[in-house]
């Protein structure tokens, strides 16, 4: 009964999702619906925590997106400040991860790779390697911030 009421929750978050980036009418909910069923049956079991703290781990996963799309606008606004001032110091580093779930560690990386100056070039079992813009500011401000929302979903 449990796995039942996680995959509903599961698949009305998706078709929430899907009416906020829609509209509502009734093909959008029709073509949502049908949508998320899917999704859900792909990847339900990415969100099947085998623990009793699932609704605790959904709900850092939504507390995750209004960061997120902080970092994001953030990022934004500090590459084109960076590319307009000429400030740029790129390089590769490797970044140590504390992440036990692989996908838990993608999520991070994709995270990474997603706001501009960033990209994850390499993934290792401890370590991120990853190309920066400016080196010195961001290795600490972008990889510990992911890191310690996500841990909270995934490990």
């Amino acid at each position: 009964m449990k796995n039942k009421i996680g995959f509903a929750l599961l698949f009305f978050v998706f078709l929430l999702l899907w009416i906020l980036l829609a509209g509502i009418s009734l093909d959008e909910i029709i073509a949502g619906s049908f949508t998320s069923f899917i999704v859900t049956v792909f990847s339900y079991r990415f969100f099947t925590w085998h623990r009793r703290d699932y609704h605790r781990r959904l709900f850092w996963m939504f507390a995750y997106i209004p960061y997120y799309l902080y970092r994001e606008v953030y990022a934004h606004l500090d590459t084109i400040y960076r590319i307009l001032s000429g400030n740029i110091r790129p390089s590769v580093v490797e970044v140590g991860h504390i992440m036990r779930s692989d996908f838990g560690t993608t999520a991070l990386a994709n995270s990474i790779t997603l706001t501009p100056g960033t990209l994850t070039l390499d993934l290792k079992e401890k370590g991120l390697y990853v190309h920066w813009l400016n080196t010195k500011m961001d290795r600490m401000n972008i990889v510990e911030g992911f890191q310690k929302r996500l841990k909270r979903i995934w490990d």
